[in-house]
């Protein structure tokens, strides 16, 4: 008995991971590897973008216009592993490129083979993140906090998930385009409206299987099309 509970002791600390991983959305600041070794910034764009990290599937997801999803396993308080990695491909048009090129970038970051390592510095009223992968690339993130207008933003819904015919989506500040994306990233779909808080979206066109939903280039769902 003794040596089954220490053995899901043990088990426990091996899958566990640092709370303040899970605990806080990320906003990626910069990169650095041998073809950056003085910090790349993350390029301004119109839209908001956050990496969480969760204990349920997918583990990651991080939206930088674009979307990069993947299951982790994690090892220990400071490493993961990444399997089930998709990344959405629609082409921003706001800049010279700069933000298709550093997304590009994010997506190849996390690469299936890799063992990651990461750290969490406390400095002060903040929190940084530093992940970085065996061929010496580190990506770099910093903590945000909701504040009072945070709380304010639009709601987001969707029904029903899996789905077979039609979607229905709604927000509570009006919808003004959706797109819908296959698993490997090409756009399959993408209507405008005319602001309305609720809309009926018709998949019945769509194969079976996984799909991403983004709602006012600012939010993202998967969806499963029955």
């Amino acid at each position: 008995m003794k040596k089954a509970l220490l053995f899901i002791l043990m088990a426990s600390f091996c899958s566990a991971q640092h709370p303040d991983l899970v605990n806080n959305n990320w906003k990626i600041t910069f990169v650095e590897d041998e073809l950056h070794p003085s910090p790349w910034f993350a390029p301004p764009m119109t839209y908001n973008q956050v990496t969480k990290f969760s204990t349920v599937s997918p583990q990651l997801s991080s939206s930088f216009f674009n979307l990069i999803s993947a299951n982790l396993d994690y090892i220990g308080q400071d490493s993961f592993t990444v399997s089930n990695k998709t990344c959405t491909n629609e082409v921003y048009t706001g800049d010279n490129g700069e933000v298709n090129q550093f997304f590009s970038y994010l997506c190849t970051f996390f690469e299936s083979s890799f063992i990651f390592h990461y750290y969490i510095q406390n400095n002060g009223n903040t929190k940084t993140l530093v992940i970085t992968t065996p061929i010496f690339q580190q990506m770099h993130f910093e903590a945000t906090n909701l504040t009072v207008e945070d709380n304010k933003l639009p709601n987001y819904s969707i029904a029903p998930n899996p789905v077979k015919d039609f979607l229905t989506v709604e927000n509570t500040s009006g919808i003004n385009t959706v797109s819908v994306f296959d698993i490997s990233g090409k756009l399959v779909y993408q209507m405008k409206y005319d602001h309305a808080k609720t809309q009926k979206i018709d998949l019945q066109s769509l194969k079976t299987g996984t799909y991403f939903i983004k709602v006012n280039n600012e939010k993202m769902f998967k969806i499963v099309k029955e």
